[in-house]
């Protein structure tokens, strides 16, 4: 995390560092709200039902993944429908707005996926829900700077295909576990 925020400051300067901050960090608020304990609740029903009883645990899983993306894609509809007045409020001459764009579309990826990354703990695969939390993020990022650098947004573009990439495992190991069932 901190070579990426290094790396960042060094191609894009303070301005650059400030924007992913705030992005990431309001992503991670808005996942964790978004998300309204579904992923504690989740790893409880896990424990409950134990790993024998899939069947179960899918259907709760099912409800939960339909619910979160009902909440997040309202709250995504909602910010772009406002997002003329939320860049007004925020920014000088709506230098925010291709950010504020990416975050509509990334905000419903990266609350699904956080549920993802619980189901998939719960499960017992601590090692890929650990990475996936805490590694392939920052690792992702780190690549798509050093390919791509001096252009505009690319810390917050680079954050979203880091959020897509990680989605796409997730969900890629969620329909795995769920195939036969």
């Amino acid at each position: 995390g901190y070579l990426v925020i290094y790396q960042i400051n060094i191609q894009y300067g303070s301005a650059g560092v400030g924007e992913y901050g705030i992005t990431l960090s309001i992503l991670i608020i808005l996942g964790v709200l978004l998300n309204m304990g579904t992923e504690t609740a989740l790893l409880r029903y896990i424990g409950e039902y134990g790993e024998e009883d899939l069947r179960s645990i899918k259907t709760i899983y099912s409800k939960m993944v339909s619910t979160v993306v009902a909440i997040t894609l309202l709250v995504s509809i909602i910010t772009y429908i406002n997002s003329q007045y939320i860049l007004n409020w925020i920014s000088v001459n709506g230098e925010f707005e291709f950010i504020l764009i990416i975050f509509v579309i990334i905000v419903p990826i990266y609350t699904i996926n956080m549920l993802n990354i619980e189901l998939i703990r719960g499960l017992g695969n601590i090692t890929l829900s650990e990475y996936i939390r805490g590694v392939n993020q920052p690792l992702l990022v780190a690549v798509v700077l050093f390919l791509v650098s001096n252009v505009d947004n690319i810390p917050i573009l680079a954050l979203g295909f880091s959020a897509i990439v990680s989605f796409i495992i997730t969900t890629t190991y969620v329909k795995k576990i769920f195939k036969d069932i």
